[in-house]
C-alpha cells in the first residue's frame, strides 16, 4: 500500500509538471509564430507600398543581401528583376534577382527593404519579399518584382494562381514556404509574397529543442521525486512495517492461551452436562462461544498481516471449483430452512481452477455467510457457476436491504459496515477484506452489485480457468 501511495504521488506529480511545461511551450511556439507573422506582414506591407509609390513601374532595388538567408541566390546572366506578361519562363528556370550595383559615395542609395538601417531593423529586413502587381480590368499580370526571391518559374506560377484563387486577401503556401497579402491600389491589386523558410526553420529548432529540454528537465525532476518521496516516506514505511509485525506478533502469541481457553471451556462443558446443571452450562457455553469468535478474528487477522508483509505463500494446484461450491453450500441449507430462506443454485459441473483450495473454500463461505446474514426474512439466496470464455465466474446473490451507492466502494475495506443500512449481523467486517484479498492472490476479480429497484445484493467473483483443462476440452 505504501509503494502505491508513493507511486501515485509521483505519477500526479509528473503529469502536472508535464501539462504546465507543455502549456509554456505551446504558448511560446504560439507567440513565437505570432511575432514572425507580423514581421513578414509588415515587409510585405512596406513592399506593397513601395510598388504604389513608384505607380507600377518597379525599379531595380540596390539589395544588400543579409547574411543567413535560407534561400542562396542562383548565379544568372539576366540582368532582369521583372517579368511581364506573356514572359517565356521554362519550368527549369530560375527568376534571380537583378544584379546591384555599387553606388556612388555621395548617392543614397535606394532601400526599399531595410538595408543601411540600424541593427534591429536590419533583422526584420532578412525576410525576403518580391510583388506581382495584377490588373483590375482582366485580371492579367502586370509586372513581376523577383526581389531577392530565387524560384522557378513553375514555382512563381504555382504561388501565382494559388494567391490570385484566395478570397481571403492573406494566408500561407507552406510547400514554398511563402506567405502572401495583397492590396486592391490605384495601379491595381498588389500581391506581396514573402520567404518564410527561415521562420518555418527557426520553428522547428526552437519545438526540437523544447521538446529535449522538457524531456531532460522531466527525467531530472523525476529522480528528484523518486529520491524525495523515499526519503519522506521512510519513517511512514516504518511505522507501517512495525504495525504489521504488530499485529502478526500478537495474533500468534494469542493463538496458544485462546487455544487453552477453549480446551478448557469444551472440558468444562463435558463436566456440566455430566452433572446436569443447565445453568452452569449456560454460561461455559457463552465463553465457548465468544473464544471461539475471538480466535477468529486472530485468525483474520493474522491472515491480512502476513498478506500484507507478502510472507504467506500460496500453493496452487489443479482443484474442481464445481465440487467445491457444492461442498461448501450445502452446510447453510439447515441454516437457511430456519429462517425460512430457500437457496437456488445452478452451478455448472466440471470447471477447473489453478488455486489453493483451502483459500477457495474460505472464500465461498465467506460470501455464503454474508448472503444468509443479511437476506430478508422468507427471502432467497441464489448461488451460480459458470464459464465465460476463459474464466469461471461465481457469484452469490441475495434478497433483502441493499448497501447504499455512497458504501460500495468501500465495503472490501477493513472492518468497514453499512451500520445504516445493514444492522450487525456478528462477524468483524473482515471477511469481505479476506475475500478480496484471496481473489487478488488468485488474479481474479470480484465486483458487487446492490439495487434497490431489484431489492438484491450480489457478489461476482471471476477466476481465470486452469490452462491444462481448457486445452483438453478443446482438444
Amino acid at each position: 500500500m505504501i509503494k502505491k501511495l508513493r507511486n501515485r504521488f509521483i505519477f500526479i506529480n509528473m503529469l502536472l509538471l508535464s501539462v504546465v511545461l507543455l502549456t509554456v511551450f505551446v504558448v511560446m511556439l504560439f507567440s513565437n509564430k505570432n511575432m514572425f507573422i507580423k514581421e513578414s506582414h509588415d515587409e510585405m506591407i512596406k513592399a506593397i507600398e513601395s510598388v504604389a509609390a513608384s505607380e507600377g513601374r518597379p525599379t531595380s532595388p540596390s539589395i544588400q543581401k543579409p547574411s543567413g538567408t535560407s534561400r542562396p541566390q542562383k548565379p544568372t546572366s539576366s540582368p532582369k528583376s521583372s517579368v511581364m506578361p506573356g514572359a517565356s519562363i521554362s519550368p527549369d528556370s530560375s527568376v534571380t534577382p537583378k544584379a546591384t550595383t555599387t553606388p556612388k559615395p555621395t548617392a543614397k542609395p535606394i532601400d526599399r527593404y531595410g538595408a543601411g538601417k540600424p541593427p534591429e531593423e536590419q533583422r526584420r529586413s532578412s525576410i525576403a519579399v518580391f510583388t506581382v502587381v495584377q490588373a483590375p480590368s482582366d485580371g492579367s499580370v502586370v509586372s513581376i518584382n523577383i526581389g531577392s526571391v530565387s524560384l522557378s518559374a513553375e514555382q512563381l506560377q504555382t504561388a501565382i494562381k494559388t494567391a490570385f484563387a484566395d478570397t481571403d486577401g492573406k494566408g500561407s503556401i507552406y510547400s514554398l514556404s511563402l506567405r502572401y497579402m495583397k492590396r486592391s491600389t490605384s495601379i491595381g491589386i498588389i500581391y506581396a509574397f514573402a520567404d518564410i523558410s527561415n521562420e518555418l526553420t527557426s520553428l522547428q529548432n526552437q519545438a526540437a529543442t523544447m521538446l529535449f529540454t522538457g524531456l531532460g528537465g522531466l527525467l531530472a525532476f523525476f529522480l528528484i521525486t523518486l529520491f524525495l518521496s523515499n526519503l519522506a516516506m521512510k519513517p511512514t514505511v516504518e511505522a507501517w512495517n512495525q504495525q504489521k509485525q504488530f499485529i502478526a506478533d500478537a495474533s500468534h502469541e494469542l493463538r496458544t492461551p485462546l487455544t487453552v481457553i477453549l480446551a478448557n471451556a469444551s472440558i468444562l462443558s463435558s463436566s456440566v452436562e455430566a452433572n446436569n446443571s443447565s445453568d452452569q452450562k449456560k454460561w461455559v457455553d457463552s465463553t465457548y462461544t465468544e473464544a471461539l469468535r475471538m480466535k477468529q478474528l486472530i485468525d483474520d487477522m493474522l491472515f491480512l498481516a502476513r498478506s500484507d508483509a507478502e510472507q504467506s505463500t500460496v500453493e496452487k494446484e489443479e482443484v474442481n471449483f464445481s465440487d467445491l461450491v457444492w461442498s461448501c453450500t450445502l452446510p447453510f441449507e439447515s441454516i437457511a430452512v430456519e429462517k425460512g430462506v430457500t437457496i437456488d443454485s445452478d452451478i455448472q459441473s466440471e470447471l477447473f481452477i489453478k488455486a489453493n483450495e483451502l483459500q477457495i473454500k474460505q472464500l465461498i463461505t465467506i460470501l455464503m455467510d454474508n448472503a444468509c446474514k443479511y437476506v430478508n426474512e422468507n427471502g432467497s439466496v441464489t448461488v451460480s457457476l459458470k464459464k465465460e470464455q476463459d474464466k469461471a465466474v461465481f457469484a452469490v446473490s441475495n434478497t433483502g436491504s441493499v448497501i447504499p451507492q455512497n458504501d460500495l466502494p468501500h465495503i472490501f475495506e477493513r472492518f468497514y459496515r453499512a451500520d445504516k443500512v445493514r444492522t450487525y449481523k456478528g462477524g468483524h467486517g473482515l471477511g469481505l477484506s479476506i475475500a478480496d484479498r484471496i481473489i487478488k492472490k488468485h488474479k481474479g476479480k470480484i465486483t458487487v452489485k446492490s439495487s434497490e429497484n431489484s431489492n438484491c445484493t450480489a457478489f461476482t467473483v471471476f477466476l481465470p480457468l486452469a490452462n491444462n483443462r481448457t486445452k483438453r476440452k478443446k482438444a
